[in-house]
């Protein structure tokens, strides 16, 4: 089927691909509550099949690259499941910044790490706090230290170390009245 003299066309060529011709835009527009529906495991490919966009048997929808995959928008890019449902991002694949210097990855091992080169800044919102739950506790040094509220709210430091309470020059290490330190 030609159109425009030509410079439109739709065509199955010998191999029985269906090739769809423009000189510009092709636009696929249906009324409005409709969709342009692609049934599953029938893929959108890009770049002679090495480029893929397809939703398998499973309700999984995949999106296969040759190289990066490179989302652009001039709005926001936002991943919304269904309620219940999450973004899952595989072990040792990683969400990066900044030319692969800043990285979140969780590793075969199940732990996440966060790798920058520079600061990380946990930064909520004004009367929001960062909240580590009971047992769960901040560790340095390959877990030698480590600072953690137990099941019963004691608040612990433990160190292989010296613990040093620094306060900027001038400044003091407060203990509120009826609050002591404790020993043994």
């Amino acid at each position: 089927l030609t159109f425009g003299a030509d410079t439109q066309k739709i065509e199955a060529d010998s191999s029985n691909d269906l090739n769809i011709m423009a000189g510009g835009d092709i636009n696929l527009n249906p009324s409005s509550g409709y969709n342009v529906n692609i049934p599953v495991n029938i893929g959108l490919t890009f770049k002679a099949d090495t480029q893929k966009i397809e939703a398998d048997s499973a309700n999984n929808f995949n999106i296969t690259g040759g190289n990066n995959i490179i989302l652009l928008s001039t709005e926001d890019i936002n991943l919304t499941p269904s309620t219940g449902y999450n973004v899952n991002i595989p072990a040792q694949i990683g969400l990066t910044f900044g030319g692969d210097t800043q990285k979140i990855e969780a590793d075969s091992s199940n732990n996440l790490g966060i790798i920058s080169a520079g600061d990380i800044n946990l930064t909520p919102a004004a009367t929001k706090d960062i909240n580590i739950p009971a047992q769960i506790g901040l560790t340095f040094g390959a877990d030698t230290q480590k600072i953690e509220s137990d099941s019963t709210n004691n608040f612990n430091i433990n160190a292989a170390a010296d613990i040093n309470l620094v306060p900027a020059a001038g400044q003091d290490v407060n203990i509120p009245s009826e609050i002591g330190l404790t020993f043994g």
